[in-house]
């Protein structure tokens, strides 16, 4: 057995020794498709990693990757040390390529980037296992970042920059800050987690909208938490936070702070929602209403949300909704609206303080002290 354990050890060992760093610098290849980033980018094998420095990095076809690590060697790309690389593109093609395509890739990590334009910013095509945390994603003409071709799992999303989506100005845009999964859940987006992100001045003029982080029907598993997200009423107003439900697995959505948006966050199904800070929106708080991609609500709890100055703190129509829980939230909007609900005799409703008027009585309403 000894014999055995020094052979594995050894194997591991030289795996490491023939990981490589590489390191990319800055040109500018606006006239051709001759980037050193994509071209390094696409020969890392598992262990190694890409160093990119200072500058700006730009060229006129499709910026697309498709690497793939391993889970004891994943592949890194990140900043080198006290850098703010630029991924960006020529302003004669902005309007038709992303800026860039994370394509079938797994096990790697991604840190420390700014990706300024592009149609879309960062376009994940399915994948598994990837880390992206620490970039900037600003300026783009649609969405900032999407994951909506194919299937993907296990994504990390955290302590990113997202900001000024939707700049497109040549027709009808959106403007979505993450756009996960699929209508109809024709894909779907499992197991991953959204945290400490700071979303905000997300713009649309369509009504694709300009959501901060969009969880499609199908997809679920997924932790919505300690995000900072807000201003997302640019041309449209839509929510900071919509989930829709109807995957395997309840989505998560916790310690979130959302404000000035059009629905706060919008819940149909298979969540829970708790502990968030919700403020100033220009329509609801916390929206939770039939749809036509889910259904009725279902597998729904709201817990201790503290819910402050909006037109409408609450808005449920519960008539048909099954295994839906409302506890403890704080619905504070004495000067309008603190509760308009429908069907909340068949709902858990206990002990949820409120200042406002209210649409329908329930002794789990109660006035605040």
């Amino acid at each position: 057995m000894r014999f055995k354990l020094v052979g594995i050890v050894t194997l591991l060992l030289c795996s490491y020794a023939n990981a490589k760093t590489l390191h990319a610098y800055p040109r500018d290849a606006s006239g051709d498709c001759d980037e050193p980033f994509e071209k390094l980018a696409n020969d890392l094998a598992p262990g190694d990693e890409l160093v990119v420095h200072d500058g700006t990095y730009t060229q006129s076809c499709a910026r697309r990757i498709s690497v793939r690590g391993t889970a004891e060697q994943p592949i890194v790309i990140r900043a080198a040390s006290g850098a703010t690389p630029t991924l960006t593109r020529p302003q004669n093609n902005r309007h038709t390529q992303n800026n860039l395509e994370i394509v079938d890739s797994a096990h790697v990590i991604i840190r420390g980037l700014r990706f300024y334009g592009g149609s879309l910013g960062v376009r994940f095509i399915g994948g598994h296992d990837i880390v992206f945390e620490h970039n900037e994603v600003s300026a783009t003409d649609s969405a900032a970042i999407t994951i909506n071709s194919g299937d993907a799992t296990r994504l990390i999303f955290r302590h990113n920059h997202i900001h000024h989506t939707g700049r497109a100005t040549d027709g009808p845009t959106t403007g979505e800050g993450i756009y996960v999964g699929c209508n109809n859940a024709t894909c779907k987006v499992t197991d991953s987690v959204f945290e400490y992100n700071h979303i905000h001045d997300l713009r649309a003029t369509s009504d694709g909208g300009n959501d901060g982080i969009e969880i499609k029907p199908g997809s679920g598993g997924n932790l919505i938490q300690h995000n900072r997200i807000h201003d997302t009423q640019d041309g449209r107003a839509y929510p900071c936070i919509l989930v829709y439900g109807g995957g395997e697995s309840p989505n998560l959505v916790l310690h979130n702070d959302v404000a000035r948006c059009g629905e706060a966050i919008q819940v149909i199904a298979d969540a829970v929602v708790a502990h968030n800070m919700i403020s100033d929106s220009s329509i609801a708080g916390i929206v939770s209403t039939p749809h036509k991609q889910v259904g009725a609500p279902r597998n729904l709890i709201l817990l201790n949300n503290r819910i402050v100055n909006h037109p409408m703190c609450l808005q449920l129509d519960w008539r048909k909704a099954t295994d839906v829980t409302l506890r403890d939230n704080q619905l504070l909007c004495a000067e309008t609206t603190a509760v308009q609900s429908r069907g909340l005799d068949g709902a858990s409703v206990i002990n949820n303080r409120i200042s406002g008027r209210r649409s329908e009585a329930h002794p789990g309403l109660i006035e605040p002290y």
